[in-house]
């Protein structure tokens, strides 16, 4: 049999089968039968053949064999082309619209409410999902027919979304990132070889100028900027507005947040894009720059202040008008600003974000109090007795809380008739700073420390000092133990809440031997190990235990230690901070709920996220060069990550240096970035409220090694403050 007959029983379009090769292939008598043994069972006769015939039958063999190869090669061949599922008509993938190409994107998969909240807002746009394809609040896959060509695919998409008839609009895909990268393929086909399996984001425009952007860097995350000129995109900083005849280098900080543009009206003020505003904040710096406002690098001192032909008194009462509404250092009646101005005219979209942390209700008594406060008072304190004289000043004039400040610090090294103007914050941050290391004691929070030998009137003059605190600058010492706060306003405190703060004033290793017993109650032991034992003993004799820790009534016994050390133990010094504090309200306090403590110190303590919701970036101009935009989106996104890291001391320490107070008590922080830089350490500007970095930077391990470096020089606002 031939090899063109093999070939066509293996490409006859049926399977072959052994009979096929053994009927066409093999012929019957090719081979001799052998046994077991190996011998042959042919015939006897067969075996005397002649030696012609037996070579002739070796050669036939030899040929057969090759031809048996080649079958078995043709089966293995066919054998291995596999049979899979049709392709289908279509693909399913989710398919999102959003307003805008600044409009907020949401996390899709997270449980937040509040990125909830923004997909139902985007729903009832006409926005968001499809609504075939969103039903009863859970969202989806879009089936997308292959077959579509690109003219197609467009009227499918403006079916899904009646807001994009008659507009034109660009589809993305977001990366790990969270960028958003143009998708070039127009045809379902090509959508699906990319073999992208996330969300499509349908991003509308109405004409070529407003087209995104090929890359868009976490839409809607940026900070908008809100600003209304009646002028053309050039809006600038003039110093004539604000009436302020002090020179620029010796302002004060509340002079940096009233300088304003020109004709500006906030209250019609339209939501600009931050392309625009990046131009406009670009333009209204750089003329400031001959000032000195926003220089590049600045590592800003405290600003000092011209003394008056001051006298020796600590308490001296000036011949100006009372600045109601300034937050820092009072100047004249006839160069104060309205009231509507004291913040910065820039301002973000942080009424939206910062809705979901609203203000306490002590927060809103402390802005009604400030506007009542009076003439402002010159004080002159020693740095190396500060607490000292702080106290003693407070305690001299029971009514030095009712008047703004100015404060000026006598260092050493200089003459005793020449003193350094601080920031008056400055001084509240410094004071708690070392009232809480002497007088208190805890880790994460304070517990004020009852002494026989304390001056009775110590606490009541605290008191005082956190209520002119809280009035001037809405500041507050979160260190202080939240619970002690609780009692000090409300004279009660939750269960929860003592239990939480007594956790807090543990050291690590403390709180390491109580998990280290709550794992032993977990796996429902009678009595605890002989190690845990000694060592919660040894942990718990501290804070006033004196029986023995049992399992079964262990949560118990934390709570009752609780309440012992931080309400009965310290319950004299509460009571005189309390005295103190309500007393400065003259009376008229009102009523505050454990509640509105937990929203003081849930918006006040460091925190990465509250941060990032006051934090307003000002970008370079980019009209032409996109590729400083794309530095600079990277270097914030350096930033975020830099400070998501940080822990919270860590974070009081770079707000030390941001703004002059280690809580979040300023409204609004700047982030400021300069092209003509690389790789430069972050440079600080707290009169500004200003942190001035880079546009770009190698890599995020770079940017957190210099800022970490920057953060562990020294912090004290009065080392290097200029002589008056």
């Amino acid at each position: 049999m031939s090899d063109d007959n093999i070939l066509n029983i293996a490409g006859s379009g049926r399977d072959i089968i052994m009979d096929d090769v053994a009927t066409h292939v093999f012929p019957v008598n090719m081979y001799a039968a052998q046994s077991l043994h190996g011998y042959s069972t042919l015939h006897v006769n067969e075996s005397k053949s002649t030696g012609s015939q037996h070579k002739d039958s070796h050669v036939t063999d030899t040929v057969n064999n090759a031809r048996v190869l080649h079958a078995i090669q043709v089966m293995s061949n066919q054998g291995k082309r596999k049979r899979g599922p049709k392709e289908k008509d279509t693909f399913q993938r989710f398919v999102y619209c959003l307003p805008e190409r600044y409009g907020k994107l949401p996390k899709f998969t997270s449980f937040d409410q509040n990125e909830k909240a923004i997909i139902k807002a985007h729903q009832k746009a006409g926005y968001g999902y499809p609504a075939q394809d969103y039903i009863d609040g859970i969202a989806q896959k879009t089936h997308i027919c292959l077959s579509y060509n690109a003219e197609q695919f467009m009227e499918f998409i403006r079916t899904l979304f009646s807001k994009l008839v008659n507009r034109k609009w660009d589809m993305y895909k977001i990366d790990k990132q969270r960028r958003l990268l143009r998708v070039e393929q127009d045809t379902p086909r090509g959508i699906k070889d990319m073999k992208y399996q996330g969300y499509l984001l349908i991003i509308p425009y109405d004409n070529d100028n407003d087209r995104p952007q090929s890359v868009i860097y976490r839409t809607g995350e940026d900070y908008i900027i809100q600003v209304s000129t009646n002028h053309t995109d050039h809006s600038t900083f003039d110093e004539t507005d604000t009436g302020c005849t002090t020179p620029i280098n010796h302002c004060s900080l509340e002079l940096q947040e009233v300088i304003k543009p020109p004709h500006v009206d906030v209250k019609s003020s339209p939501v600009a894009s931050p392309s625009r505003l990046t131009s406009q904040m670009s333009s209204a710096m750089m003329s400031t720059t001959s000032q000195n406002t926003m220089r590049m690098p600045i590592v800003s001192s405290c600003h000092s202040i011209r003394n008056e032909n001051e006298c020796d008194v600590a308490v001296k009462i000036e011949q100006e008008e009372l600045c109601h509404k300034t937050h820092e250092l009072p100047q004249p009646a006839s160069q104060q600003p309205e009231r509507r101005l004291t913040s910065p005219v820039i301002q973000s979209n942080v009424n939206t974000s910062m809705a979901f942390i609203a203000k306490s209700k002590l927060v809103v008594i402390a802005e009604t109090y400030r506007g009542l406060l009076q003439n402002p008072l010159s004080v002159t304190i020693r740095k190396d007795h500060l607490v000292d004289d702080v106290i003693r000043l407070y305690r001299a004039n029971p009514s030095f809380g009712n008047h703004h400040i100015r404060v000026f610090m006598n260092c050493d090294g200089y003459p005793s008739d020449q003193s350094n103007a601080i920031p008056a914050g400055t001084m509240f941050v410094m004071f708690w700073r070392e009232v809480l290391h002497r007088f208190f004691q805890g880790n994460r929070e304070y517990v004020p420390v009852v002494d026989l030998d304390m001056d009775e009137e110590f606490y009541v003059t605290i008191g005082r000092i956190l209520y002119h605190g809280l009035v001037l600058f809405d500041y507050w010492p979160v260190r202080l133990a939240q619970a002690c706060t609780a009692v000090i306003l409300t004279e009660k405190c939750s269960d929860s809440q003592l239990t939480t703060s007594f956790y807090n004033v543990m050291s690590e290793s403390e709180k390491k031997v109580v998990n280290e017993a709550k794992k032993e109650i977990r796996s429902n032991i009678a009595e605890f190990t002989l190690p845990v034992l000694r060592n919660l003993c040894r942990t718990l004799r501290f804070y006033g235990n004196v029986v023995k820790p049992q399992p079964c009534t262990f949560d118990d016994l934390i709570l009752r230690l609780a309440r012992y050390y931080l309400v009965r133990n310290s319950y004299w010094a509460l009571s005189g901070i309390s005295a103190g504090f309500i007393s400065s309200f003259s009376g008229n306090l009102p009523v505050i709920t454990e509640h509105d403590v937990f929203k003081l110190y849930a918006r006040l303590s460091p925190n990465a996220l509250t941060l990032f919701e006051k934090v307003n970036f000002i970008f370079s101009p980019t009209e032409h060069n996109t590729c400083i935009d794309m530095e600079e989106k990277r270097t914030k996104m350096y930033l975020e990550v830099a400070i998501m890291k940080m822990t919270t001391d860590q974070m009081a320490r770079m707000l030390t240096r941001w703004c002059y107070f280690d809580c979040l008590c300023a409204d609004q922080l700047y982030t400021r970035f300069h092209p003509q830089s690389v790789s430069e350490p972050p440079m600080f500007d707290p009169d500004t409220r200003t942190l001035n970095v880079s546009s770009v930077y190698s890599s995020q391990e770079e940017f957190t090694a210099l800022l970490m470096s920057r953060l562990d020089e020294s912090v004290d606002v009065t080392a290097d403050v200029v002589i008056v």
